[in-house]
């Protein structure tokens, strides 16, 4: 329902935008969402039907223009795009070229790409929304963003399971620019390195994590590492059971956060900020396949609970969605969180 009252606006604010139909089995407008691409213009809409899209045509897609490309069901889970990457035959979802004016792509799964820099989506500028997405499977990483001028936003995503040397969920690179990750699961991922990488050559790069729950994550540093922009925030964070060497965050600025069983150091706390602390979240049901990481009732992440008194609203990506149990109150392992939520 929501997602049709969203097409109907796009149509209704300008009347010569289209809205392009694509399905799977390419019985559609056009047959593949390259096609559609190329067959639309600048502000047009393409809808994807639910299915998994693969083979030529629905990889490797080369956006050079303002589209807005959504599923339409708005079910990332029903909507699927399947890079079928490798080693041997490398690909991504899509690659997005300068100058096509903040793209939006919203409400899709990518899976199994296997491409430098960005296995799932490349971005140059001048941005890229990217929202209701899942990255799971991909190889070198899932989103890289090379952006100048316009903001960029990654909102309300889930990244699991993904692979890279250097960033294993999202890379951000370049300047002036602001870069907002916002109320998205970063869990079990893997890298040499890091889950997001902020590399600024100028300094003047502003990037904001806001409300966003990292659980199971790899890397040098677990959750993120910035290096040069002078500007890097985390806000409202959960950031537990990291697997490291050393700190999660690396550089960045830190508030309302909570931090719990990171190794190596199990108490780390950012040495700059506010209202940060450790704790267990407390999630619902970590226990479940998938689990759930909604926070139950209790949770010193919920609203109003902070173990500190301070007025930080909700931490971490999902709300309430539980009351507390003894269960859901006792501390996990690493173990148990991976184990479980792999299929």
């Amino acid at each position: 329902m929501l997602r049709a009252l969203l097409v109907l606006l796009v149509m209704a604010s300008s009347a010569s935008a289209a809205t392009w139909h694509v399905q799977a089995d390419g019985l559609g407008d056009v047959p593949t969402i390259q096609a559609a691409v190329d067959s639309a213009a600048p502000g047009d809409t393409l809808l994807l039907a639910d299915g998994t899209y693969r083979g030529d045509g629905n990889r490797d897609v080369s956006v050079n223009k303002m589209l807005r490309i959504w599923s339409e069901s708005n079910d990332p889970e029903a909507c699927i795009i399947d890079c079928e990457g490798s080693s041997a035959t490398p690909h991504r979802a899509f690659s997005i070229a300068g100058g096509s004016d903040d793209p939006d792509i919203s409400g899709l799964s990518v899976v199994n790409s296997w491409q430098a820099w960005g296995g799932a989506i490349w971005a140059e500028p001048p941005g890229v929304d990217v929202r209701n997405c899942i990255f799971s499977g991909n190889t070198h990483g899932c989103v890289f963003i090379a952006d100048r001028g316009s903001p960029s936003v990654i909102s309300e995503c889930v990244f699991r399971d993904n692979h890279a040397y250097s960033a294993s969920a999202v890379f951000v690179y370049y300047h002036h620019s602001t870069i907002i990750i916002e109320h998205s699961l970063f869990v079990d991922n893997n890298s040499e390195w890091t889950t997001v990488t902020v590399d600024d050559d100028y300094g003047d790069l502003q990037v904001r994590l806001n409300n966003c729950t990292f659980v199971g994550n790899s890397g040098y540093y677990s959750a993120i590492e910035n290096v040069g922009s002078e500007d890097c925030e985390l806000n409202n964070c959960i950031i537990a059971f990291g697997a490291g060497e050393s700190s999660p965050c690396y550089d960045c600025y830190i508030n309302c956060s909570a931090f719990y069983e990171n190794q190596p150091d199990p108490g780390w706390l950012p040495p700059w900020g506010s209202g940060n602390f450790t704790g267990c979240p407390s999630f619902c049901d970590y226990l479940a396949d998938p689990p759930d990481f909604n926070i139950c009732s209790g949770s010193p992440c919920a609203p109003g609970n902070h173990p500190y008194g301070a007025e930080c609203g909700l931490i971490g990506a999902l709300g309430v969605g539980c009351v507390c149990g003894p269960s859901r109150a006792e501390a996990a392992t690493l173990g148990s969180i991976k184990s479980r939520f792999r299929e």
